[in-house]
Order: structure tokens, then C-alpha cells, then sequence
């Protein structure tokens, strides 16, 4: 009977290979669930995620509240839904009823916001952006903490158009 004897040499190699493949394989393992957990972080399933900032519902406070005059407002407009030039038209309808645009481009956030639309201000732009409000029936106020009076609109799913309010505007009808 003859055995097949093996040089010492083949089995290593075979060893070494075996480890190779078994570390390539682990680390694209690894590899997977670290774009995972980065693809989760970027579209928002979990973690990572700022506190929401404080809202503003002005429907409640509108009795208090009188809108400014569509001339002193400066409104970003920006676009937060994958319709192309949508920013741009509603700036143009909001230019057209005396408001002032200052940025019109995508939403500087990238949020996903399903309904009409939001409008962010600081604590100086309340009278402002319940001008805005008016025009955005649905879209719902956000408190930032800029210190200016500016007012963003940021255009969600739903949003349809600009209402147009003629006379001078009140909060509540």
C-alpha cells in the first residue's frame, strides 16, 4: 500500500490560504454593516437624529398676533421635495404679492417633509412668518433660533400653491 504523503509546504499554504479567505470574508462582512448602519443614520431610522425644534402653532396664537406686510418680509424659499423648479415658481408668486426672496434652492436641511410645507423663523420673525403662513394654508410654523427676522419656507409633498390674500391680512378670519 502506498500513502500519499503531503510536503509540509502544500499544507501551510493551504493553512494560509484558508485564513485569508476566512479574514476577506469577515471584513467584508464588517464593511456591509458599517454602510448599513450609515445608510440608516443618513435617511433617519435611527440614532443621529437633533432634537426637533420647538413649533410654533400660530393658529393658536393668530388673535395676538398681526401678520407684517408681505413688503418687510425677506422668505427663503426652499425646495424640499424632488420637483424640479418648484422653489423657483413659488418665489416668483410670493415676489409677486410684495415679498421680498432672498435664497431660492433646496431645502439647506435635506428633511423630508411630507405635508405642505414648513415655515421656519427665530423669536424676532413671528409677525412674519404669520404673514407667511397666510399664503401657505397647511404648512406648519417652526421656531429656530436665528436671531433675525428672516422667514424660511421650505416646500413639502402636498404643497399645491400660493394663496393669494388680498386686502390687508388678518391672522384670524
Amino acid at each position: 500500500m502506498t500513502y500519499v504523503r503531503e510536503s509540509g509546504r502544500s499544507a501551510a499554504s493551504r493553512r494560509a490560504r484558508r485564513r485569508a479567505a476566512i479574514t476577506l470574508s469577515v471584513l467584508s462582512a464588517l464593511l456591509v454593516v458599517a454602510f448599513v448602519i450609515a445608510l440608516s443614520y443618513h435617511q433617519g431610522w435611527f440614532g443621529a437624529q437633533s432634537a426637533p425644534a420647538p413649533t410654533n402653532n400660530v393658529a393658536k396664537t393668530c388673535s395676538k398676533v398681526q401678520p407684517a406686510l408681505p413688503t418687510d418680509v425677506v422668505v427663503n424659499v426652499y425646495n424640499a421635495t424632488e420637483r424640479n423648479g418648484l422653489a423657483r415658481t413659488t418665489a416668483k408668486a410670493l415676489t409677486d404679492q410684495g415679498f421680498r426672496t432672498a435664497s431660492v434652492t433646496n431645502d439647506p436641511l435635506q428633511k423630508t417633509i411630507p405635508g405642505v410645507g414648513e415655515v421656519r423663523f427665530g423669536k424676532t420673525g413671528v409677525e412674519e412668518a404669520t404673514a407667511v403662513l397666510l399664503r401657505v394654508p397647511g404648512a406648519r410654523g417652526v421656531r429656530d433660533t436665528r436671531a433675525d427676522a428672516s422667514v424660511d419656507l421650505v416646500l413639502g409633498e402636498a404643497f399645491k400653491a400660493v394663496a393669494v390674500v388680498k386686502g390687508a391680512p388678518k391672522a384670524c378670519p
